[in-house]
């Protein structure tokens, strides 16, 4: 019997450590809506899905005399839901009349998700001229367009992911318990009560698929049923041993709903311990609000920072990513990324990778259509660079989001509404790497850990090499040889945009 134990390195950039929807889950704002009355109550009360197809029928036979503001409500209803072929439709019905100048942006998104490029140009640039200079997607959308042959495309591998994905939505994966948990809308114990009358189908609820040995993944179960409730639950993130989540929920908790002043249950973050085989009971972060929606919380490896999206005042617009920071058993009050990162659209799904670089959603950036994932590091003063677009095949004309991947960034799971509606693909990675932005060198601590524990190692021998990216081999002319310290821990400067790979040694431990 084989008694070695196992060491288990992390590596964080001390950067990360020291800085610390798109997709948007939507709510009802009412529990019940009467479909027997007009279309346009139904659209006030946010069942977008279904006031779609009631006010098109309403304006059958008459469509020479449709007002504008039904055209806006039916066009504005697709857009909602993320319908581009009918939103372009009824936006082009209307556009060369209307007065609000937020039309030409919605139109202009909607013809370039299907594929009309040019025309899209011309109605980015539209907005841009008369929508003032604080609002700058406009300009940034229609440079976008110029730059589209810029976009990386890659030797990358994708795939839909046919045993996860349903008829049903399906996004957001995470990594857990070696397997993923992700969100979808089809059916579970506690989710399948009622609809969320916004996209006219279950609430979201919480789901886990185990890697088999081959790395296929197995048919997925419910998550928890302690955690999924009757409404919205998802995306989530854990901590590195699994023994804690945290997760987006609406506003409803032990039972108890909560609405803001205008009526709508809000999205909020929760976490919860593990407890036996399920979860224990879900406590509110000290950060929400009841007025504005904080969701996709994503935790970075050392566990002292959280991202999460964010309307609450004080953005830039839309959905912005924030920051909270866990210092003396607290978390501390959220912290707004700022410019290089948040626009006046949507920043939503954020992930933070081992290696500390940061993937988020964004249709405020400009790329290739819809939501793009999005990539950014910390500089040497701890502030955040310029987001970068990771390019195709990851990002397509359509949404594309909630990107994780493995320590080395070879091979992960995203979001994507390429065939027609949300679903998981996975990807692999050749020789060309996804796309980071460029750094100068990162001051990194490499810890060594007892594997399955949170116990540090001292006087492990690391041997750091550096990879060619070319081929895959090791280079043999670099050889670093370090021990931890006291700490468990090797202080090392690191290029970016290289590839490494750390050894450990220690007697009574595998290598």
């Amino acid at each position: 019997m084989n008694t070695l134990r196992k060491i288990l390195l992390f590596i964080a950039a001390l950067l990360i450590i020291s800085k610390s929807t798109a997709q948007t889950d939507k709510v009802d704002k009412v529990d019940k809506v009467d479909k027997t009355g007009k279309a346009s109550k139904l659209y006030n009360n946010f069942g977008y899905k279904t006031s779609a197809t009631l006010l098109e029928k309403e304006m059958m036979g008459d469509e020479e005399n449709i007002p504008e503001e039904k055209m806006n409500q039916i066009a504005n209803s697709y857009r909602l839901v993320h319908d581009t072929e009918n939103a372009e439709i009824w936006y082009a019905k209307f556009i060369d009349l209307t007065d609000d100048t937020k039309n030409y942006l919605y139109y202009a998104q909607a013809l370039q998700s299907n594929g009309k490029n040019d025309l899209a140009k011309e109605y980015y640039l539209k907005y841009d001229k008369i929508s003032g200079s604080s609002d700058k997607r406009g300009e940034l959308l229609a440079s976008a367009i110029n730059r589209m042959n810029e976009f990386q495309r890659t030797d990358i591998e994708v795939k839909n992911e046919e045993s996860l994905n349903s008829e049903k939505l399906e996004f957001s994966p995470t990594y857990y318990n070696d397997g993923i948990v992700f969100v979808s809308t089809r059916k579970s114990s506690g989710g399948n009560v009622n609809k969320d009358i916004w996209i006219d189908d279950n609430f979201m609820s919480l789901f886990y698929a185990k890697n088999n040995s081959d790395g296929s993944i197995q048919s997925p179960e419910e998550f928890s049923y302690h955690l999924n409730t009757r409404y919205h639950e998802g995306p989530v993130t854990f901590t590195k041993k699994g023994d804690q989540i945290i997760f987006t929920r609406n506003n409803f908790n032990k039972g108890v709903k909560i609405k803001s002043n205008e009526g709508v249950i809000r999205l909020k973050i929760f976490t919860a311990q593990k407890d036996g085989e399920d979860w224990g009971d879900a406590v509110e972060m000290p950060f929400n609000t009841n007025e504005y929606d904080e969701c996709h919380p994503a935790l970075s490896s050392d566990r002292q920072a959280l991202i999460f999206a964010s309307n609450r005042e004080g953005g830039y617009g839309g959905m912005d990513l924030y920051s909270s920071k866990f210092v003396e058993d607290n978390w501390e009050e959220p912290i707004n990324l700022g410019p290089n990162i948040n626009t006046a659209g949507n920043e939503v799904f954020p992930y933070i990778n081992d290696d500390g670089t940061l993937y988020f959603a964004s249709n405020g950036w400009g790329g290739l259509g819809g939501l793009d994932i999005f990539s950014t590091l910390t500089n040497e003063d701890g502030n955040w660079v310029e987001a970068v677009n990771v390019g195709a095949p990851l990002n397509s004309k359509k949404d594309d989001f909630g990107l994780i991947m493995n320590v080395l960034g070879t091979e992960g799971y995203f979001s994507s509404a390429r065939n027609g509606q949300d679903d998981i693909y996975s990807f692999k990675a050749g020789s060309n790497m996804i796309k980071k932005p460029k750094m100068k060198s990162l001051v990194t601590s490499i810890c060594a850990f007892e594997d399955g524990t949170e116990n540090r190692i001292s006087q492990v021998d690391l041997s750091i090499l550096e990879r060619n990216q070319t081929d895959g081999s090791i280079l043999s002319n670099i050889d670093n040889t370090f021990k931890t310290n006291i700490n468990g821990e090797v202080i090392y400067n690191m290029e970016p945009n290289k590839e490494y790979v750390v050894i450990a040694k220690k007697q009574g431990y595998k290598t």
